[in-house]
């Protein structure tokens, strides 16, 4: 880098769980009860499953609410358009910003605070463009971000690197902050993004490298529950260590939290690089 380089900075955010609760799941099963009337639960609960079940296979596919709606609507002999679907779902979301919730009171000036200090702030998200927008619009976020990029985007969901590197672009460095372990801190490991794990119910905040043995071991316990609970799986009885793609490079159990470890995160990869 050559020193009048004024180095790019991008800093992501996922955005359901991360930073808002959305009003997605009952928009959904509005929708099933528009299509199947009686049969509206065992269509809105199939949908689910389907998703679960492709979430370990293709992470992409899962987000696809539409096209698993009309499939599995029409295995219960409901003949729906998946464009049609799409659009009342659509509908729904723009008809009510009152049920999107903040997460993170501060969440405004935060992302606001991040621009003004150099960052490229944009939210990365698995779901489809046409269904986030109008929930981050709702939010109130769209003044303080400078973009979304959606899985329909890049044609790839996390944690796969395509999405990753659509979102970083020329970027110089990039940090993705968010509260999976398997879509948001493995794909920044795998894209070569340095990763943020923002959960409230984090034992301990920092920056990984610099935890001592206590907070190491207080992380991973952790970090094996967190992971068993995506996988739907059972803790193991020995934990044994963790895959490396799997550890954050910094955990924040807050976005002021964030704001202050960005900082100290620069400065890590700068004195490895």
């Amino acid at each position: 880098m050559t020193a009048n380089h004024q180095q790019v900075r991008t800093i992501s955010f996922d955005l359901d769980g991360t930073l808002i609760q959305g009003p997605f799941a009952g928009v959904l099963r509005e929708v099933c009860s528009a299509i199947a009337g009686p049969s509206a639960d065992e269509l809105y609960l199939d949908v689910l499953r389907r998703h679960e079940e492709l979430l370990l296979v293709d992470e992409y596919a899962a987000y696809g609410w539409s096209s698993m709606v009309a499939a599995v609507a029409r295995t219960l002999g409901f003949e729906r358009n998946e464009q049609a679907i799409t659009a009342r779902i659509v509908q729904r979301l723009e008809e009510v910003p009152e049920r999107t919730r903040l997460l993170h009171p501060e969440t405004a000036a935060v992302l606001d605070s991040l621009r003004a200090a150099g960052w490229r702030v944009l939210i990365l998200t698995n779901g489809r463009r046409a269904f986030q927008e109008p929930v981050i619009a709702g939010a109130g976020l769209l003044p303080v971000i400078d973009g979304i990029v959606t899985s329909d985007d890049a044609g790839s969901a996390k944690p796969g690197r395509a999405v990753f590197k659509f979102a970083r672009g020329t970027a110089d460095l990039h940090i993705h902050v968010g509260d999976r372990l398997d879509h948001d801190v493995a794909g920044s490991a795998r894209s070569g993004a340095l990763s943020m794990l923002l959960r409230k119910d984090a034992p301990v905040s920092g920056v990984v490298q610099r935890f001592d043995d206590a907070k190491r071991s207080a992380l991973l316990e952790y970090l094996w529950v967190r992971h068993a609970a995506e996988r739907r799986i059972d803790p193991p009885a020995q934990r044994g260590d963790l895959p490396p793609e799997l550890v954050p490079d910094a955990v924040a159990p807050d976005l002021e939290a964030v704001a202050q470890l960005v900082g100290a995160l620069v400065a890590q990869r700068t004195a490895v690089s």
